[in-house]
């Protein structure tokens, strides 16, 4: 029995004594790890700030159009097919246009200004995105923009009226001052892209019925490439800055709903908790959404993130970052990267070959009305002159292919290719 107390005893010392070393290196391994990393340089992340002034800026003509504008919602469905041309009805069409006089009129001045701006993104501008930011609806001005296609679709109905050609233009230039805003945000981007491919489909669907002048004058439109990347890469700083001060990013981070309900700072939490970094999370997070704004959007190549955090997060001491909420911010952004700017991506590129295709097809009807055929190849158009600016060979990854029979150019065989 003394033997077996004698081995128990020395068992239990033992086993204290190993407790003991693994709490103090446990407690040494924190004291030389614990410290947050201190905060990245984003400022090449942060977009360049642009003080619109209000009598500069066409948002506020918008708003007064939506006061003015007629558009009944029971007829919501109606209006869409009427604008895009699947239905027509007269009697409503000439209530619509009659109605909407005094919007028209507002659309028209706001599509005058250089710039259209929302007041808040530009307050936010002012600010340095020091705030988080809730997007402001922009449906009126989608309203807005059936409203004036439709009006342009009741004139041709008309007959004799080169108004159609200017409602168009004017559509186009609001649509491409939301796209290229100074202080932009992703959903101002695609409002201002869907304005464009409204005016892209009339000029589709009228192709026929423009004479020279009116060709041309939708040739000198359509830039061959608008605004390259630059426009998308403004939208992708700004959306950094606001994901970066919103709540969403908070929640990200790790801090809980107990804490969140009684405004526990970030840093207290970090103090508490040895796994809980934020610095390395939004440090991830600014590396990520580097990384994507340094694609080669143009290319509209597989828009992809290259993840060069995988073998740090498989290299030895990285167990912490790997099982606790430091690796959000590197997780948000390849979830922003795989829903949202792979696509947005492509549907501006998909916009660059559209714009080329209706100058071809623009200059391809002309050709047409006055040889009687269309041109053999796209030189043809260039030497007569039928074409404002030249085609190139190549557009992005898409090779750039006429057919002579229909006068069109051969969409991309690409799934992710948006046409209209």
């Amino acid at each position: 029995m003394k033997k077996f107390f004698r081995y128990f005893g020395y068992t239990l010392l033992c086993i204290i004594a190993i407790v003991g070393i693994l709490w103090v290196g446990f407690k040494i391994y924190i004291a030389l790890n614990s410290a947050d990393d201190p905060l990245m340089d984003d400022s090449d992340l942060i977009p360049k700030i642009t003080v619109v002034a209000d009598e500069d800026n066409g948002w506020f003509e918008l708003k007064e159009a939506e006061k003015a504008m007629y558009y009944p919602k029971e007829q919501s469905e109606l209006i869409g097919e009427m604008a895009s041309g699947e239905d027509w009805n007269a009697d409503f069409a000439q209530e619509l246009v009659e109605r909407n006089e005094e919007a028209y009129k507002h659309f028209y001045v706001a599509s005058q200004k250089p710039y259209i701006v929302s007041p808040k993104l530009n307050k936010l501008a002012v600010e340095n995105y020091n705030f988080s930011f809730e997007p402001e609806s922009q449906l009126h001005i989608r309203s807005l923009a059936r409203l004036s296609i439709i009006r342009a679709r009741y004139l041709v109905t008309e007959g004799g009226s080169a108004l159609p050609v200017k409602i168009v233009q004017d559509l186009h230039k609001v649509g491409a001052s939301l796209q290229e805003s100074p202080n932009p945000d992703m959903i101002t981007y695609l409002v201002g892209l869907s304005l464009k491919n409204i005016a892209y489909e009339f000029i589709e669907d009228q192709m026929n019925h423009f004479n020279r002048e009116e060709r041309i004058a939708l040739q000198n439109m359509l830039s061959i490439i608008p605004g390259g990347s630059d426009s998308l890469e403004r939208v992708m700083q700004s959306e950094y800055v606001m994901f970066k001060n919103s709540i969403i990013m908070t929640d990200a981070l790790g801090r809980d709903e107990f804490a969140r309900e009684r405004n526990i700072p970030l840093e207290q939490i970090s103090k508490t908790n040895y796994y809980f970094k934020p610095n390395q999370s939004i440090n991830s997070f600014g590396e990520g959404m580097k990384r994507m704004i340094e694609q080669p959007v143009s290319l509209c190549g597989d828009i992809h993130l290259v993840n060069e955090m995988a073998e740090e997060l498989n290299a030895p001491g990285s167990i912490g970052y790997i099982l606790t909420e430091n690796a959000a911010g590197l997780l948000l952004t390849d979830v922003l990267n795989a829903n949202v700017w792979k696509g947005l991506a492509y549907k501006k590129c998909s916009e660059d070959f559209i714009i080329i295709a209706l100058n071809v097809r623009l200059a391809t009807e002309g050709y047409k009305s006055g040889y009687g055929a269309y041109a053999a190849t796209l030189n043809e158009l260039q030497e007569n002159e039928y074409l404002v600016k030249d085609v190139p060979e190549k557009l992005h990854d898409w090779d750039i292919v006429y057919d002579s029979e229909v006068g069109q150019l051969i969409e991309p065989d690409d799934e992710n290719f948006k046409s209209l």
